[in-house]
């Protein structure tokens, strides 16, 4: 099992580390893997009605896929310990309180409203969503003020793109931005 959750894990992490924004749509059910896979994207977006579980424990393993790092991140220690220490489905809804879940999508639309959301970001401006994402992992991986600093440098180069020339412009002519697409 080791050289199994070490592949999986090589592969969640290509996943994680996308420097894009990426996004899950979940139908119905993401239990295990599927909801540790999931937990790898940016932003998930579920149908209502549906249920997510990491259940490992019932068979005397715990979620190995990064699961116990990535919906800590997401939810906090304490509602991570309820879901893993029990192993429980929990409603979508109650995960999109908790921040696991980004949007709640009706019945049989979370594939199509996954799409949207992707289509207006990939509308938006390209190096700056990809510099946000990497402002924001540092949140975790840095002291504050350390953090702080290094997103200076960041958005030093999101002020020299085209992108935020012509966000200028358009604010300025109250008219929408038309950012290239690369």
């Amino acid at each position: 099992m080791p050289k199994k959750l070490a592949r999986e894990n090589a592969a969640y992490s290509r996943v994680a580390e996308f420097p894009k924004p990426t996004i899950a749509a979940l139908n119905g059910i993401a239990f295990g893997g599927g909801l540790e896979l999931a937990a790898c994207c940016d932003l998930i977006v579920a149908e209502a009605g549906g249920s997510i579980a990491l259940p490992e424990i019932k068979l005397g393993v715990f979620p190995g896929s990064g699961g116990t790092i990535r919906v800590t991140r997401r939810i906090g220690e304490g509602r991570a310990k309820q879901l893993m220490f029990f192993g429980e489905p929990v409603p979508v809804e109650t995960a999109l309180a908790w921040g696991l879940v980004n949007r709640v999508a009706p019945p049989g639309a979370a594939v199509e409203t996954a799409l949207t959301m992707a289509r207006e970001l990939a509308a938006g401006p390209n190096v700056a969503l990809q510099l946000c994402k990497q402002s924001i992992a540092m949140a975790f991986d840095r002291p504050e003020r350390e953090a702080v600093e290094a997103t200076l440098a960041l958005s030093d180069r999101a002020f020299r793109t085209a992108d935020c020339a012509e966000g200028v412009r358009a604010f300025f002519a109250k008219q929408p931005p038309r950012f290239q697409h690369r």
